[in-house]
């Protein structure tokens, strides 16, 4: 009997849904942003306005692709990434202003726990993200510059294995964004500060 349940445990742990990540592995994420915006105009000689919780929404998506080291209870990866988002902030009162992202890349660290045949991890990086800020007057043109703001990111996430042998992975990120001005002079200017949360669903494969 105590060979049974020795080998039954033997076959388990070799099996590719209970094996830890190891090596190269890649894949693509889809998924929804919501994004919270601080905007500050400051003009000498008054008061700093600062307004907070300006929401904006979207979709995102991005390919990453790591390195992963099997550990006792799981495994620790280093990932890159790259991708883009269309999450918009739109306000109209005769002008319009319009906070946009675009463009993303970031590198991040992982760290696993195996529970039963899937893994939940912990993340850690730091992401470079382009927002595109345009400025429409009523009846004077419109004003457009972007910028990169860069943050940090944490992350929660689980991988799910499948019978093909592709994981499918749930992720969740939150980004803490740096403040950037965006337009004004030595006597004024108008600056943003983004932070980013984006539920997404992929697949992941190894190499």
């Amino acid at each position: 009997m105590k060979k049974i349940v020795c080998l039954a445990a033997m076959a388990m742990l070799a099996s590719p849904a209970a094996m830890a990540r190891e090596g190269l592995y890649g894949g693509l994420m889809i998924g929804i942003g919501d994004t919270q915006i601080e905007m500050r105009d400051r003009e000498v000689g008054f008061v700093d306005v600062r307004v907070e919780g300006l929401g904006a929404s979207g979709a995102a998506a991005q390919l990453f692709l790591g390195s992963a080291i099997p550990t006792d209870s799981g495994y620790w990866a280093f990932e890159l990434n790259a991708g883009g988002s269309n999450i918009e902030y739109k306000e109209s009162y005769g002008d319009e202003l319009t906070f946009e992202s675009g463009a993303s890349v970031g590198v991040s660290t992982l760290l696993a726990a195996r529970f039963g045949e899937a893994h939940m991890y912990g993340r850690l990086g730091i992401q470079r993200t382009t927002y595109e800020l345009t400025y429409r007057e009523l009846g004077s043109g419109s004003f457009s510059r972007d910028d990169n703001h860069v943050g940090a990111r944490l992350g929660l996430g689980v991988d799910l294995p499948m019978p093909s042998g592709i994981d499918l992975r749930l992720d969740w990120t939150r980004t803490f964004y740096n403040s950037r001005e965006y337009f004004g002079d030595s006597s004024s200017d108008v600056s943003f500060r983004p932070r980013e949360s984006i539920f997404s669903v992929g697949v992941v494969a190894s190499f």
